[in-house]
């Protein structure tokens, strides 16, 4: 029964044939057994996550659905674990969440505590024995009405036509409480701890089975031919006839061999079966079975098992072979053309014909439409898979006036924001229109790592700036103590002490202080290369409002994280430079395409501000850089200087810079030939730019500028009209989908119709500015 019971079970489900299974079976999965264990588990495991929730979801404590999820988002977002957690006050808020929230969660914890406090409370004693341990649990039932609560089931499967079901929780009641009489009766004052009352309560529960009788006569028993007892069987199908089975594994060994046996038989003394005792006692079972029925026997047995392996047939095939010569063997492929169908069959069929669209059933699934179409209990789950057969991809725009709901006359937006929008406009839909989120855990990720990197950075900064040093005249003492005291001010209460949950979260501290040291060598080594200086770190700007069609504007909000600028007596040249933890490369067509805007809007937002302090003087863009924020691994050096320098080769940032001589000397002014490790330029050997400098004339530069502003005007506009398209792109063979949060929500699939990447065309340097200056 091990390897048919399910089988047969959906086998006969599908069918409508109700089927009796003859065989005991274990109460582990009982949602009752599950109650009085996962009580335990918590005991045990000091009320972990995963133990709370495993006992509140046995549907048997007495709190409602919705309260139970409530609980678990909160617990999930702050991490809420141990009992003393769940004894104290909760006062921490997610970000969802305000003060009514908080008095509800906290009602629904002092109902958990305070029904669980006294069992516990004998739980956690340091004196256990098994009896006063086996006392609380029962003292914990009664008083929380156990065994009505159990009754409730057995009346509810009995309503429900579950004969089975409401047979085996007429019995788990008793079981439970005869096996608590047994462990008192046998280990009463033997001190035990929580972990080994729960090995021995498992045992118990493992060994106890619960025996169903038939519930009625109507209907099929499936069993074994040792268990099972039948009469007036018209129809018997004896299945499993493979050697792995019958005889079975007679053997199994022992202390006494055939010779011994006999010997102590001859003596009077009994005992159980031998092997050759067992197989003819199999073959009376065998006779038995196959004299029953009264008007035919099916005989099968399979040719490989579940997992592919060959098996053979057993010695009974062969036997009846040769008692009944004209028996034949039919093999299953042979039966495949006949098919059986009922009311709910027949529809899978029906489904897949209309998937194939006429193909594999040839006609048949015509006349199952047909016949469903007439039929009224049918007809509306008809129309929906003629609807989902015939699918395609919907459109997802929204009218003028429920964007304007959405988002206002005012369009507050972020860079980010409008890289999403052009990535895929229903995925910001999603984002910025319904403000889907996913829920809270409480974890720390890459994208932890680069806030606290941004905040220290900037902390760093300010101490610098207090204490009346420059980057390239900073003390390797005072760097060390700023650097160090910076850290540890940013981590405080950071993510509600997530750093201080874990041991490897406190390694995360350990990870940022070596990527502030690194960082801050590398931008220094970076800064006294040439003549600019940091001007600001982390500075919020905002845009003028930009006017949209249809009366509407939009506003640009942002925070530029670092820009530098080098002075002169008529002119002012800005560097912006953002710090990203991932591997970013700039480039060019990716921001015409509008997937890479932020550095040239940053730029334009630097230019502002330092025409607003300098408006006597000329505002020159020296160029817009990524650092990616890591402390690489690079081979062993003997030599200091060649390793400083493959370090800093590796920390060199990406972007664009001004082509412009006067530019390139105050960015880096001891470059004279190779590769510079401060900007992505390069020269030659006779002192020109080689091919992979990252350059850009003024003129271009202002032309990335004044196409940025369009782009922004567009993408905003489009935005206010409704856009809301499934319409991801792919360039270079990627796709924003592969860590889209949404993938679940928007069903986007490629082989249904309608559904398709926008494809982006790939462009080089010069065909992204001919395009930029034509649409310019």
């Amino acid at each position: 029964l091990n390897v048919y019971a399910n089988h047969a079970g959906k086998a006969f489900e599908d069918f409508h044939i109700p089927t009796f299974m003859d065989y005991k079976r274990s109460i582990l999965l009982n949602s009752f057994v599950e109650y009085l264990r996962s009580l335990l588990g918590m005991a045990e495991q000091n009320f972990t996550y995963e133990s709370v929730f495993r006992y509140l979801r046995t549907d048997m404590t007495g709190f409602s659905r919705d309260e139970i999820d409530l609980l678990e988002n909160y617990c999930v977002a702050l991490g809420i674990r141990g009992y003393k957690r769940w004894q104290e006050k909760w006062i921490r808020r997610t970000k969802w969440q305000d003060e009514s929230d908080l008095e509800i969660l906290n009602a629904i914890r002092e109902r958990f505590v305070a029904n669980i406090e006294t069992v516990m409370a004998a739980l956690k004693s340091r004196k256990k024995t098994v009896e006063s341990v086996t006392r609380a649990l029962h003292d914990f039932l009664l008083a929380n009405e156990a065994q009505q609560k159990v009754y409730a089931y057995e009346v509810m499967f009995g309503q429900q036509g579950e004969l089975e079901l409401e047979k085996e929780y007429a019995q788990v009641y008793r079981i439970v409480m005869e096996l608590f009489d047994q462990l008192v009766e046998l280990l009463g004052e033997e001190k035990i701890t929580i972990k080994e009352y729960c090995e021995l309560l498992d045992a118990g529960l493992e060994e106890a089975k619960v025996g169903v009788i038939p519930p009625s006569l109507d209907q099929v028993v499936v069993g074994d031919i040792e268990r099972t007892r039948i009469k007036d069987v018209k129809v018997l199908f004896f299945v499993g006839i493979n050697d792995a089975y019958i005889p079975g594994n007679m053997n199994k060994g022992g202390l006494l061999s055939e010779y011994d046996r006999e010997k102590l038989q001859a003596g009077g003394i009994t005992l159980a079966p031998s092997a050759k005792e067992k197989s003819f006692i199999q073959k009376f079972y065998l006779y038995l079975i196959l004299t029953k029925p009264s008007q035919k026997v099916v005989l099968t047995f399979s040719r490989a098992s579940s997992d592919g392996k060959s098996l053979r047939q057993a010695y009974l095939i062969s036997e009846l072979s040769k008692l009944y010569p004209r028996l034949k063997i039919q093999k299953a492929e042979q039966q495949l053309e006949k098919r059986e169908m009922t009311q709910k069959t027949g529809f899978v069929y029906l489904v897949e014909g209309l998937c194939k669209k006429s193909e594999g059933l040839g006609g048949q699934w015509q006349e199952l439409y047909t016949w469903y179409k007439k039929n009224p209990r049918w007809s509306r789950q008809l129309m929906q898979i003629v609807e989902a057969a015939f699918y395609e991809k919907p459109s997802t725009a929204l009218a003028r006036n429920l964007a304007k709901q959405l988002y206002g006359d005012l369009l507050i937006n972020s860079v980010s924001r409008l890289e999403r929008f052009s990535a895929c406009a229903y995925a910001h839909f999603l984002t910025y229109g319904l403000r889907l989120h996913e829920r809270e855990v409480y974890q720390f990720q890459v994208v932890d790592l680069g806030n606290l990197f941004h905040s220290a950075i900037e902390r760093f900064s300010e101490k610098l700036k207090r204490a009346g040093y420059t980057w390239t005249k900073l003390p390797e003492k005072e760097r060390e103590l700023f650097i160090k005291e910076s850290v540890e001010e940013c981590i405080v209460d950071y993510g509600n002490t997530i750093l201080y949950s874990s041991a490897r979260n406190e390694y995360m501290i350990n990870r940022l202080e070596r990527l502030m040291r690194r960082s801050v060598w590398a931008l220094t080594k970076q800064l006294e290369k040439g003549d600019f200086e940091p001007e600001g770190f982390e500075v919020s700007y905002h845009s003028d409002v930009i006017s949209l069609n249809h009366k509407q504007a939009m506003r640009l909000l942002g925070k530029l994280d670092r820009i530098d600028i080098c002075e002169t007596e008529d002119d002012v040249f800005v560097k912006v430079v953002d710090y990203k933890t991932g591997q970013k490369v700039f480039r060019l067509d990716e921001f015409y395409h509008g997937l890479q805007m932020q550095l040239v809007v940053y730029m334009n937002a630097a230019i502002e501000q330092e025409q607003a302090k300098h408006p006597k003087k000329q505002i020159i863009p020296a160029g817009f850089l990524f650092y990616r924020v890591t402390d690489p691994v690079i081979a062993r050096q003997p030599d200091e200087e060649k390793r400083e320098l493959e370090l800093l080769k590796s920390l060199k940032p990406d972007g664009i810079v001004n082509a412009d001589e006067k530019v390139l000397c105050h960015l880096d002014s001891a470059l004279r030939k190779g590769a510079s490790t401060a900007v992505p330029v390069e020269r030659k050997k006779d002192g020109s730019l080689s091919k992979n400098s990252k350059v850009l004339s003024k003129e271009e530069m202002d032309l990335l500028s004044e196409f940025a502003k369009n782009k922004m005007k567009e993408i905003g506009n489009a935005i206010m009209d409704g856009n809301a398209e499934m319409n991801p792109y792919m360039l270079r063979g990627n796709t924003p989908c592969g860590y889209c949060s949404y993938k679940g929500i928007c069903g986007f699939d490629e082989k249904l119709p309608g559904y398709q990447y926008r494809e982006l065309a790939k462009l080089d340097q010069e065909e992204v500015l001919e395009k930029i200056r034509k649409g310019v």
